[in-house]
């Protein structure tokens, strides 16, 4: 179910021209999905493994097209080995390259703790790190660096220089959104420009282990 009581949802034609931000509630808590509308390393990524995986299959291709020396049995299985190899190695370039995953931040209030996950194109989500409601110091925004740009919602991690990225859109967007994420993660009602990261935190931490990619449901 979709929170339309947020003002932060844009037309689906503007998707691709500016950045927006979507809140889905669930059972446990809410999604977050977000786009910045600029290429991400996901994105660079994806290109590399395509442009890599051509090449290897082109080049498992050449050991057929050019000439060599006499196809004798030793030759050809060699030759056979090897183009074999590079093609299977391409092909999985290739597949990676075109599965599209989206970041997303899953704010869940059951087990009072943040999940980052990437979700690919048929649905499935992959757990990258979490973290416990009570590690959290403090929510904001950060304003752009550029006029024009768009603005950052952030969690401080204890009250450490470390910030999770919730979402990247226009301050007007993120307003609801951060008060939403200040009363869900730190109880408070108060804007989070209002929040002191030292009266947030009202007992000592306790650290989540940062786990490798996972399946989440």
């Amino acid at each position: 179910m979709v929170a339309e009581n947020e003002n932060i949802f844009v037309d689906e034609a503007e998707l691709m021209k500016k950045p927006w931000v979507r809140v889905d509630d669930t059972y446990w808590g809410c999604i977050v999905r977000s786009y910045s509308g600029t290429h991400s390393f996901n994105n660079i990524l994806r290109g590399t493994c395509g442009f890599v995986g051509l090449v290897l299959v082109f080049t498992a291709l050449g050991f057929w097209l050019l000439p060599g020396s006499l196809l004798t049995s030793d030759v050809a299985v060699m030759k056979f080995l090897s183009s074999s190899s590079l093609c299977i190695s391409g092909l999985l370039f290739l597949w990676f390259a075109s599965q599209e995953t989206r970041r997303e931040v899953h704010i869940d209030r059951a087990r009072s703790e943040i999940r980052e996950a990437l979700r690919n194109s048929r649905g499935n989500a992959f757990m990258l790190r979490r973290y416990a409601f009570e590690d959290i110091g403090s929510v904001f925004i950060e304003r752009p660096s550029y006029e024009g740009g768009p603005s950052r919602l952030l969690l401080r991690y204890r009250n450490t220089s470390q910030v999770i990225s919730i979402a990247v859109a226009d301050e007007s967007k993120l307003v609801a959104l951060r008060d939403r994420l200040a009363k869900d993660i730190l109880g408070v009602s108060k804007p989070a420009s209002a929040i002191s990261p030292a009266a947030a935190a009202g007992k000592k931490p306790r650290r989540f282990k940062v786990q490798s990619p996972s399946r989440v449901m």
